[in-house]
């Protein structure tokens, strides 16, 4: 613990970034499995796909960023 009573854990941000990435896959597959079973236009499926990667991609983007600052991504 330090003086001002925080505590710090030293992580590997290369680790806890690939982590975050896969949950968020995992995440997308279930998401969109589930998804499929309920749109069964393949048209609007198509749209709602592009919307909902789009949105939970952005919402980990700002997660990692307010954690990490910004950073580049590459997996």
């Amino acid at each position: 613990m330090t003086d001002d009573g925080k505590i710090f854990q030293e992580v590997d941000v290369t680790t806890v970034l690939r982590e975050i990435w896969t949950k968020n896959k995992v995440l997308h597959a279930k998401v969109l499995s589930e998804l499929e079973k309920h749109i069964t236009d393949p048209e609007e499926f198509k749209k709602v796909r592009a919307y909902v990667l789009d949105e939970q991609n952005d919402y980990t983007r700002s997660i990692i960023r307010l954690i990490f600052g910004d950073i580049e991504m590459s997996f």
